[in-house]
């Protein structure tokens, strides 16, 4: 063909068409590239914005936090001290719904943070050792004072042969059971709530679990562990209650932020809505689930799926004695029967070879009556008779049943247990022996507040406004503990503390302090115990803690004079 080119004599394209061709290929590529850098400095600059929105707003809510806690000490503090003077019944009623209000104020305080913590994803995990029963019993237990003169009767019952010294986060499972809890008896109005520990299956993925390795093989009903070879389980610990109830379309909803199953605006109660959101995604950081069934007009039931570390066992104890229980409702029986189990007794339904007779009181069960058998069976004298309220705690049926009889073993949810210290409740005037406490707050009704709490518990109290006073005044004059407010004008709390150290102003390190700081959140208690605090409580002062704080670092120094 004239003027064509033979098949197979192709030649090459001149070297500057090549060239031409890599320019535009370079190009394009460097357009490519300077979008996406465009692109990815759009992110940085999105991403840093975010950083600082959400930087802003933790600031925001803290400092809020502090400036709404600062007059609510004063609020709640003054009416501690109002609700254990002398009143008479009218007067004691009004304190006590104010005091109520007060703290129904500070709940929806604590639930923003909570809910605006989670968002930032700020919330952590811990892992600590704790006993579940007694956890669960330090929920019920002020629950009940809430029932008021509803025929509601609180219940708990750990299944047989359930390990309950446990591994995990107490802090936030306690927080989702009071939650749950709490809303229970609101939404009820007669019958009973009932939380309930079982154990299930072992969790098929225990490296998935706050990073625990190890496979822990088979479910079996004897299961033990230990620090250094943990098992791990589902518990599921439901929250029982024969209340209103909900539809599906009110289920549907339940767990989205600043939503109520009631959501109209007569609704008959109250509450912020973030409860049971917050619930949720603590339940989903632990590895574990919450789910609900309901049906309107005949109850709830709210089950919380956990994976657990089993760090003991649920030895088997041998029975030291049997005891009659007056037939009552079957599930009061069956929490009664189980509880008496767990510390050794057996029942009977032959009066006659029971060595306690227990009645029900009341037609809500709010507590039993213990009654000494005589050898036919007969019951004795009211000498002989013991009162326990509902709920019923495992070491006062063991006490009660020990007094009645001699018989009876150790309670099993140990007394020495850190988490149930932590809780105890001080009874009437308190007397810590005159020790000499310090406390530093620049605002006079703090001090005010802080002083005559500490005084109802028998201490020796001075105040200074500021941390260079305190500095002033421990170099002359020796305290057992020093309470510190933390935000202070020229030195605050966190510079006082360490300067107290750094000098040894603390009577050659016997002197201990503790953060009383409107400071509420998490990280604030890292940063006072960097600074050389011992503890940290949270205002407004709960008379409870405050003499939990006292008790455990008086009886330090104690210790040490006796040393």
């Amino acid at each position: 063909m004239k003027g064509g080119r033979k098949a197979g004599s192709e030649r090459p394209d001149p070297p500057d068409v090549r060239i031409s061709e890599l320019e535009d290929v370079v190009r394009a590529l460097r357009d490519q590239l300077a979008v996406a850098e465009s692109a990815a400095s759009h992110s940085r600059d999105a991403a840093a914005h975010a950083e600082s929105a959400n930087h802003a707003k933790s600031l925001f809510l803290a400092r809020m936090s502090h400036e709404i806690r600062t007059p609510l000490n004063g609020l709640l503090g003054m009416l501690q001290l109002l609700e254990q003077s002398h009143l008479d019944p009218n007067q004691r009623d009004a304190v006590s719904t104010a005091l109520e209000s007060g703290r129904a104020l500070l709940d929806v305080l604590n639930e923003i943070l909570d809910f605006s913590k989670l968002e930032a994803e700020k919330v952590e995990i811990e892992l600590t050792s704790f006993d579940l029963a007694t956890t669960v019993e330090q929920i019920l237990v002020p629950a009940a004072a809430s029932v008021g003169e509803k025929p509601v009767a609180l219940h708990y019952l750990v299944e047989p042969d359930v390990p309950t010294k446990v591994g995990g986060d107490p802090a936030r499972i306690r927080q989702i059971l009071q939650n749950l809890v709490s809303n229970a008896v609101k939404f009820t109005e007669s019958g009973h709530v009932l939380v309930r520990v079982a154990l299930g299956p072992a969790f098929p993925r225990p490296s998935d679990v706050l990073g625990m390795p190890g496979d822990p093989g088979p479910c079996n009903a004897n299961v033990t562990g230990s620090e250094d070879d943990p098992l791990v389980y589902l518990y599921r610990i439901s929250v029982v209650d024969t209340g209103i109830g909900m539809n599906d379309e009110q289920l549907g909803r339940i767990f989205d932020p600043f939503s109520q199953a009631d959501a109209s605006t007569t609704r008959r109660f109250g509450g912020t809505g973030l409860g049971l959101a917050i619930t949720r995604r603590l339940a989903i950081m632990m590895g574990g689930t919450v789910a609900v069934r309901s049906k309107e007009g005949e109850g709830t039931i709210f089950e919380l799926q956990v994976p657990l570390r089993i760090l003991g066992s649920r030895n088997r104890v041998e029975t030291v004695a049997r005891a009659w229980i007056a037939p009552g409702s079957r599930l009061f029986d069956a929490v009664l029967g189980a509880q008496l189990s767990h510390i050794g007794w057996e029942l009977t339904k032959d009066v006659e070879h029971a060595e306690v007779s227990i009645l029900h009181m009341g037609d809500t069960s709010k507590s039993i009556l213990i009654r000494r058998n005589n050898t036919d069976g007969s019951t004795r004298g009211e000498a002989d008779e013991v009162s326990i309220p509902c709920p019923i705690q495992l070491c006062r049926l063991a006490s009660a049943l020990r007094v009645s009889t001699g018989k009876g073993l150790h309670c099993p949810t140990a007394a020495d247990d850190p988490s149930r210290r932590a809780f105890a409740r001080p009874t009437g005037m308190l007397d810590a022996g005159g020790i000499h406490v310090l406390v530093v707050d620049d605002n006079a009704i703090n001090r005010k507040v802080a002083s005559r709490l500490l005084e109802r518990l028998g201490c020796q109290v001075e105040t200074v406004d500021s941390g260079q006073a305190a500095l002033d005044r421990l170099a002359t004059t020796p305290f057992a503990i020093v309470f510190m407010d933390c935000m202070m004008p020229e030195m605050d709390g966190y510079e006082a503390a360490r300067r107290i150290r750094s000098e040894k102003l603390d009577s050659e390190g016997r002197m201990a302090i503790v953060a009383l700081t409107a400071n509420a959140l998490p990280e604030e208690r890292d940063r006072c115990i960097a600074a050389g605090m011992d503890d940290h409580l949270a205002k407004p002062i709960d008379f409870e803690r405050l003499w939990t704080a006292l008790s455990r670092w008086s009886r330090r120094e104690q210790a040490r004079n006796v040393a």
